[in-house]
């Protein structure tokens, strides 16, 4: 079981942002609400202690389903997506992360741009082929 979070906006002025926890999914039904998404957000704060000690694995999982990645910077990420791949978090506040999902929201061209450049980097950086060649080089020296 798995859960996902469904956030709706409004880009009007008076824009407010909605969002709905679907908890204790299965993975099928998890799978086919993903496949709807445009925006997918991973925000581990980097002041807690799970940000520098796991690998971001759901940043490459929501890129690699085609989803504009809206993140805090932390562990890998910086690594993993660069210039125009996916919406990167600093100030880590509330007030950044509407004003980043409002800009998604309107900026839609920009956006489908930016989730094809994280997918097309996750694939190539991550693809099975690219990691146990990279695995069996590393065993192998």
């Amino acid at each position: 079981m798995t859960s996902v979070m469904r956030f709706h906006a409004s880009v009007s002025a008076a824009s407010r942002f909605r969002f709905t926890v679907l908890a204790g999914i299965s993975a099928e039904r998890y799978r086919a609400i993903a496949r709807r998404m445009d925006i997918g957000l991973a925000l581990k704060l980097s002041w807690h202690s799970y940000a520098q000690t796991t690998f971001p694995s759901k940043v490459i999982e929501l890129a690699a389903m085609g989803m504009l990645v809206c993140t805090t910077s932390i562990s890998d990420i910086p690594d993993i997506f660069e210039g125009e791949s996916a919406i990167l978090l600093s100030a880590e506040t509330p007030v950044e992360l509407a004003a980043a999902l409002r800009e998604a929201a309107t900026d839609r061209t920009r956006s489908a741009a930016r989730a094809r450049n994280g997918r097309a980097r996750v694939l190539e950086r991550f693809s099975r082929a690219r990691v146990g060649a990279e695995l069996g080089a590393f065993l192998l020296r």
